[in-house]
């Protein structure tokens, strides 16, 4: 198996077939990441290749039986004037075609992946304090609540849990997931 520095590897997802990650190189304004698949029989496998200004790098990562997400951070193209929002990058893993979505918001907490369902915190950092819910396939992008400093919300199976707060006091909240539509 061909190693790599812990340094270079940046986020990572694994499930029962092996380890997925994502490893960048700076090069100048730019930053060269590769999204890799290690399997646990050994090896290791370029999935997909990107060039990103080196202020968006790819933030998150995660993996279900049927797609790889990994995240990249909102930040300004070269051009020093254009801005551009998070980005997530849902790979369908049995044709390895890779769909972007352009979230709306310019940071993210954890991404969570349950089936064909999203979730994601915009992490509150950057002034969007929303907890979002995404159907893969489709291009809706549903917000939940808005949870200043808490955005944080994850998916497993049907149950959605998310954060909020109500006159200061944070609050868990549990709910089903109904199939979009």
């Amino acid at each position: 198996m061909s190693r790599c520095s812990p340094r270079t590897v940046i986020v990572h997802a694994g499930d029962a077939d092996g380890i997925y990650f994502a490893r960048s190189q700076e090069q100048g304004d730019r930053l060269a990441s590769e999204i890799v698949f290690s399997p646990d029989s050994g090896g290791q496998q370029t999935l997909a290749t990107m060039t990103t200004p080196v202020d968006r790098p790819i933030i998150a990562m995660t993996v279900s039986p049927e797609v790889l997400v990994w995240a990249v951070a909102s930040g300004s193209e070269p051009d020093g004037m254009t801005t551009v929002d998070a980005q997530l990058y849902v790979m369908d893993r049995t044709t390895q075609v890779t769909t972007i979505i352009d979230t709306g918001t310019d940071w993210f907490g954890p991404v969570s992946l349950s089936g064909d369902v999203l979730a994601w915190g915009a992490g509150s950092g950057n002034g969007d304090t929303g907890e979002y819910l995404h159907y893969v396939g489709t291009n809706a992008i549903y917000k939940l609540v808005d949870a200043p400093g808490l955005s944080d919300v994850v998916v497993r199976g049907d149950v959605i849990a998310w954060r909020s707060s109500t006159a200061g006091i944070a609050a868990f909240n549990l709910g089903r997931l109904t199939p979009a539509g």
